[in-house]
């Protein structure tokens, strides 16, 4: 009895996990492309660190629902057990209408996330080095002659106050002159564009490392969820159970190997992770 239920805890945790690690990327696709295209509230967000913990806990949850419950009491569901007893594996793997439906979930559903938060990053980052390249070149005379009288800011202003007598009367009149000295010298409009071209840099940057994320993903995902349901169409008689756990081994390779890919490819996931492992460094020796 304890070594049914530990097979069934098993394959429920292997599913889970597989599938958060898909709805993990789809997360951060999302984020980026909050990144790209809403900067404001992108920034906003991540003050909040609920939010943060809120949308782990729910794709943990997600990931649970689709496969826990099935895993758990597919038996006690359909009254039926085709597998061996010596088997750990889930009953629904010859079951085609749940897993054409839980792959629609764990796989199609992410893919086309993903697909359409890169597209819009894309998009938007081809847009916006459209507009400024057409920007320099449509102002690039204006800038000569700027460059030659740029717009000075002032440090010092000096308010001077001579008396001017008027005629007929011995009182007087005060004026006020003004006198600016400056020592600095600005281009405002050039300040701008350079902040504007630090954010495209950080933009393309952040898109190419998302770019192989996502890559990762599909190369890992796709043999599995294309076999599953070949197999599960044709009841097993067209794809041995081989297969299955072959291409098993590249979605928990995908699992392994995106912690690696998050700090390599981003710099805050990089920082995380450099304080993550300096506090378990200094847990287990002190």
């Amino acid at each position: 009895m304890l070594g049914k239920f530990l097979c069934k805890l098993w394959v429920t945790i292997d599913y889970a996990a597989t599938t958060a690690s898909a709805y993990s990327v789809a997360l951060i696709s999302y984020d980026r492309f909050l990144s790209v295209n809403k900067a404001v509230l992108h920034r906003s967000l991540q003050k909040r660190h609920s939010q943060t913990a809120l949308n782990m806990i729910l794709v943990w949850f997600c990931s649970f629902i689709i496969y826990g419950p099935a895993v758990l009491l597919w038996e006690t569901i359909t009254g039926t057990n085709n597998l061996p007893e010596d088997s750990c594996r889930a009953g629904f793997l010859e079951t085609w209408y749940f897993i054409l439906g839980a792959s629609t979930l764990d796989f199609i559903l992410p893919l086309l996330s993903i697909s359409f938060f890169n597209l819009s990053i894309y998009l938007a980052i081809i847009k916006r080095s459209t507009k400024r390249q057409d920007y320099a070149l449509s102002s690039s005379a204006k800038e000569k002659a700027k460059d030659k009288m740029p717009f000075s800011i002032a440090n010092n202003i000096v308010l001077l106050s001579p008396q001017t007598n008027v005629k007929g009367d011995n009182n007087s009149v005060p004026c006020m002159d003004l006198k600016i000295t400056s020592n600095s010298s600005q281009n405002p409009e050039r300040c701008n564009r350079q902040n504007d071209s630090n954010k495209l840099s950080q933009d393309k940057k952040a898109a190419k490392s998302l770019a192989i994320l996502v890559s990762v993903f599909i190369f890992c995902w796709t043999p599995y969820s294309l076999v599953a349901c070949i197999r599960a169409v044709c009841h097993g008689y067209c794809a041995d159970i081989f297969y299955i756990e072959t291409t098993a081994w590249f979605l928990w390779a995908n699992s392994a190997i995106n912690p690696i890919l998050y700090p390599v490819c981003h710099k805050s996931f990089r920082k995380a992770f450099k304080l993550l492992l300096q506090q378990f460094i200094k847990f287990f020796l002190t």
